[in-house]
């Protein structure tokens, strides 16, 4: 019996050492990489529903975009406030657990990010013991915001990432080489950490299109993508682009207070 069994590992080490590098690089890839049949994958998480539906897939990035002025901000602002508070009018957060939410601000003063910070906490009153941290980038240069992104996301193993705007990471937005790489680089991340990662991109005024080469990536590679509309105050939040079920259109806009409301009775009165 063990004469046989050392012959069979005498077996076994001979035709690994007849492998070559390339095929054993191959076989760890393809360890990685193929889907079994029979093998259970555990199915999409989604952070929230609109009207039932859901939406915002973990392990996928997304995007938000508008023109200037139109509202991108205080969407973040009511999308992690409803992951604090569980509900805000349309908007439900669905994950049964406390999460963590990284919000990077590339172009704002600190003080207005903190002003966003605090409107966050105040509109998420009702915590659910999820953490927010938010990190304003605008005294980085391009490399750098991009390299402690990416620190962030791997130190902080957040499951929700909003980059408010993802055009500050890249010097040249038509980039035929850097624009896609930076958007590969995001869904690595939101496969190795297991997140959802949100970008946010201004429109074009003359087409309504995501600027820029990095646009037409993320619109692509997105499963979801956000399209703000303004009409006076009150804001349409439509889903243009949907890997599920389309998702139901909502709307916030401003009370007496500043605050941005989704109370649907007051939306209407202000139309």
């Amino acid at each position: 019996g063990s004469c046989a069994q050392s012959e069979l590992m005498q077996s076994l080490d001979a035709s690994a050492s007849q492998l070559t590098a390339d095929d054993v690089e191959y076989n760890e890839k393809m360890m990685q990489c193929r889907i079994m049949r029979d093998k259970y994958y555990a199915p999409k998480e989604f952070i929230f529903k609109v009207n039932g539906i859901p939406t915002i897939s973990i392990g996928d990035i997304h995007l938000i975009q508008a023109q200037a002025k139109h509202g991108k901000s205080t969407l973040v602002t009511l999308l992690v406030a409803a992951c604090l508070c569980g509900k805000l009018g349309a908007l439900e957060y669905i994950l049964e657990r406390e999460i963590t939410i990284v919000v990077f601000d590339t172009e704002q003063f600190e003080s207005d990010t903190h002003k966003q910070l605090k409107m966050m906490h105040e509109l998420g009153e009702n915590n659910n013991g999820s953490i927010v941290k938010m990190f304003n980038l605008r005294k980085l240069g391009f490399d750098e915001r991009k390299g402690f992104i990416k620190q962030a996301i791997m130190r902080e193993r957040p499951t929700f990432v909003i980059i408010d705007g993802i055009r500050d990471l890249i010097p040249d937005i038509n980039d035929p080489v850097g624009c896609p790489m930076l958007v590969q680089e995001l869904m690595q991340l939101t496969s190795e950490v297991s997140c959802a990662i949100m970008c946010v991109l201004h429109t074009n005024p003359s087409d309504g299109k995501p600027r820029g080469w990095v646009g037409t990536e993320l619109t692509n590679k997105c499963a979801y993508s956000i399209l703000l509309e303004r009409n006076g105050s009150v804001v349409t939040v439509k889903t243009s682009i949907s890997r599920g079920a389309p998702v139901p259109q909502w709307q916030f806009t401003f009370g007496a207070d500043g605050k941005p409301t989704c109370d649907l009775d007051f939306i209407a009165h202000r139309q």
